[in-house]
């Protein structure tokens, strides 16, 4: 069940979509790999040289930049409509304060889910104590935790958000724009191409953002490609209803705040030891030429 609004988004298509001409201005093309199972497998393809770029959530950019990384981030891609927590409606949860003493489902620690959950509590002025979180890795195990009643909770995001919205009786208890979410799905070019090839990575980030106005102007192109991808109608049509505007963010001295600014946020709710320094893990195509 993977996100359409990564790298592959949804106007992007086997010959290269809205990369294409960017990309042949300068002589090169498309070549896609994967899908891989995770960050990390696509990490490690990058790391080894078997791809070049490829994207992720926010977590994996705080985890890469624990130390001076082969991997850069050279865009964000931002839309938080498509996150969010769904209660059970025999849950008996009807305020975030209700929370308490309930069973929440979330992926592994300091994962999206569990950022989804302390920025709610954190922007309703609630602690975090009496929080009992239900980690499961596997965000597809989580909402049939939630579908089964195992949990009365779950944090998460896209096709996960509208399973779970769709689970008879289900209620969405907040979505990300309201507890003014800073996750964003997240751009990786390794170090190497970013050096070898700068223009490549300012040619790919162009065509991100020639994808987000395609989609922000004609939405069907979102659903379309979620259809291509396997999603059922009804989880579609939920999709469909969140009305998603992505926009392409570069890493210029604007976007690196947004940047330091999760990395805080991650610091504080406990997900690292100690804060990140995130200035040698990104890339600025505003400075190519």
């Amino acid at each position: 069940m993977p996100a359409a609004n990564s790298l592959t988004i949804q106007s992007l298509d086997d010959d290269g979509g809205t990369l294409r001409e960017p990309l042949a201005k300068i002589g090169a093309k498309v070549v896609w790999a994967g899908p891989f199972a995770s960050y990390p497998a696509a990490s490690e393809a990058a790391k080894s040289g078997k791809i070049d770029i490829t994207s992720s959530g926010f977590a994996s950019l705080v985890n890469e930049a624990k130390v001076k990384s082969d991997i850069l981030l050279f865009a964000i891609e931002s839309n938080h409509l498509g996150e969010g927590i769904v209660v059970r409606g025999d849950s008996g949860i009807k305020t975030i304060e209700d929370l308490k003493g309930k069973k929440i489902a979330v992926n592994f620690p300091g994962g999206t889910g569990e950022y989804i959950l302390f920025r709610t509590l954190e922007e309703n002025g609630i602690s975090r104590e009496g929080i009992n979180r239900i980690n499961i890795n596997n965000p597809e195990d989580g909402v049939a935790a939630f579908a089964s009643g195992d949990v009365d909770a779950i944090a998460t995001w896209d096709q996960y958000l509208a399973s779970a919205i769709n689970v008879p009786g289900a209620l969405l208890l907040v979505d990300g724009k309201q507890i003014k979410s800073l996750n964003s799905w997240v751009h990786f070019v390794t170090r190497d191409f970013a050096t070898k090839h700068p223009e490549a990575v300012k040619a790919v980030f162009d065509g991100l953002v020639a994808a987000a106005a395609k989609i922000n102007a004609d939405p069907s192109i979102d659903s379309a490609a979620y259809k291509r991808q396997g999603a059922p109608t009804k989880i579609i049509q939920t999709i469909s209803s969140w009305n998603l505007k992505p926009r392409i963010i570069p890493i210029d001295a604007e976007g690196l705040k947004l940047v330091q600014q999760i990395a805080r946020q991650t610091y504080a709710y406990g997900f690292q030891p100690q804060l990140i320094d995130v200035t040698n893990n990104v890339f600025d195509v505003t400075k190519v030429k």
